[in-house]
């Protein structure tokens, strides 16, 4: 259908497959908050008190169902003048009017129902707004389109705003768009192989705890469980032996099944105002990171990445909360080539010319040794001191480890850190283990902030803090006129800039 088969200026409900993902939304909602009782109705049959705590679930599980059709039913959309209006409500009725002015993306999402059913999910993000301002569970893709066009024409008549013209989600057929990165499958399985697996392997831990104290509340013993069906836990060579490695193998698949389901036809494209991003299998997204909204540029990896020759690469958005995950959008499996390919797109030509780079103070090394190791290190020594039954031999050896440790890793770090500037620029370099960077149109500075520590204050030293609308980066332990003088320049090129920051 085309955008004139649409009247918008009539209310207009979702698609009827929009009740089945209200549903399920509500389902998953419910089963993770029911979750607990769930585990006890299964291992407590026979108690009486799941009587009463089940049944009071299930019933309040069905009215959450109905209420949420019926709020199907309550919703209706329709343009008016410049003004998206969205009405929903079953007890409350609640009216919102969205000035087209105001409406920063139009992003589309579809998961596995969405997928199956051609529909998809439509997403409004505004200005000044810290979360998305609504969203739509069920529109037909034609229709979608539809209103996503008109919203963006009417933008392009009114345009009597500041706001630059957002062009989010635009399709291959409307603008010519350039293809940076596609990830294929030997991709996926490098970025799941690279993956930090700790944090799988921490999750995991902490849901059995979890489920084993909500079954100890319930007056269940978790642990005779364990004896019965699986094996004694409470004998550490066991624990070792047989299930720390288990444990790691799931948080290994775990790791590797999210990469898929996340990053599965990962597509990378330019456009001419900004870039377009999709990916997902259950759960498909087509996001835009456009040029104006564009604060900073971040890439990353580390030690498994970098043998495999790849970095997650970040664009930062402008947003109302500072570092909002929502507002940064993630690009992984990237190649240098491919980050050099943004950097050519995003950048003006001759950008990155006359980059100058400096180094941080090396008294930063002695700072932290005697903070993070020096301290720490005659603490543990006191430890035998004060328990006579410790071995103070050990305790020395331990904090002559930590002492050496430390010194070794910020010498690292002060190594790393690396800031370059010039006349359209700002770029730098950190890092332990891996390695991160960041980069960033001089325009795009909002506030700069000097600190001083009182060690700071004695040596000549301050810490210049660089403040963006998706976050700030902080460049340590540099000469205090130096620090000065470069928050002049910035200020002087911020305040002379002629182009819009947003």
């Amino acid at each position: 259908m085309k955008k004139s088969d649409f009247d918008f200026s009539k209310p207009i409900r979702q698609s009827y497959i929009a009740i089945a993902i209200i549903v399920y939304k509500t389902f998953k909602v419910i089963f993770r908050q029911a979750l607990p009782f769930v585990l006890i109705f299964f291992l407590g049959k026979g108690s009486k008190t799941v009587d009463y705590i089940l049944y009071p679930v299930i019933v309040l599980s069905l009215i959450s169902l109905v209420l949420s059709i019926i709020g199907y039913f309550r919703f209706y959309f329709y343009i008016k003048g410049n003004e998206l209006i969205v009405q929903k409500g079953v007890i409350k009725r609640k009216t919102l009017n969205i000035d087209f002015d105001r409406i920063q993306t139009i992003n589309f999402e579809q998961n596995l129902i969405q997928q199956i059913f051609g529909v998809v999910g439509l997403v409004v993000d505004t200005a000044g707004s810290k979360k998305n301002e609504f969203s739509f569970d069920a529109l037909d893709r034609d229709m979608a389109v539809a209103l996503r066009d008109t919203i963006l024409s009417a933008k392009r008549k009114q345009n009597t705003s500041d706001t630059p013209l957002e062009k989010s989600s635009i399709t291959q057929e409307e603008e010519s768009l350039i293809s940076i990165l596609k990830l294929e499958i030997p991709d996926l399985i490098k970025i799941g192989v690279s993956q930090n697996h700790l944090r799988s392997l921490g999750l995991i831990i902490a849901f059995f705890f979890w489920v084993g104290d909500n079954l100890r509340q319930a007056g269940i013993n978790s642990e005779q469980y364990a004896e019965d069906y699986f094996m004694d836990l409470s004998n550490p060579f066991t624990f070792m032996l047989f299930m720390f490695p288990l444990l790691i193998l799931v948080s290994f698949v775990i790791s590797l099944i999210t990469t898929v389901f996340k990053y599965f036809d990962l597509n990378l494209w330019r456009g001419s105002k900004g870039f377009k991003i999709s990916s997902g299998l259950f759960n498909k997204k087509e996001v835009a990171a456009m040029d104006h909204k564009i604060q900073m540029i971040t890439w990353s990896d580390n030690p498994l990445k970098r043998l495999l020759g790849i970095k997650d690469l970040h664009f930062k958005q402008a947003s109302s909360e500072e570092v909002n995950s929502k507002k940064s959008i993630s690009v992984a499996g990237c190649y240098d080539h491919h980050i050099q390919a943004v950097k050519r797109h995003y950048f003006k030509k001759h950008a990155f010319d006359h980059l100058q780079e400096f180094e941080i103070d090396r008294r930063y090394i002695y700072r932290q040794v005697l903070y993070f190791g020096l301290i720490p290190g005659l603490i543990l020594i006191t430890i035998p001191i004060l328990f006579s039954e410790a071995s103070l031999l050990w305790f020395c050896l331990a904090s002559i480890f930590w002492i050496a440790y430390s010194f070794i890793t910020n010498t690292v770090k002060h190594k790393k850190r690396r800031y370059s500037i010039n006349k359209s620029v700002f770029h730098m370099k950190k890092g332990l283990f891996g390695n991160s960077e960041y980069l960033l149109k001089l325009l795009k500075i909002q506030n700069i902030q000097i600190t001083q520590t009182f060690y700071q204050r004695r040596q000549q030293l301050a810490n210049l803090k660089l403040y963006t609308a998706s976050g700030n980066v902080t460049v340590p332990y540099i000469d205090l006129n130096q620090a000065q003088s470069l928050r002049d320049y910035l200020m002087y090129k911020v305040e002379t800039n002629k182009e819009k920051w947003m």
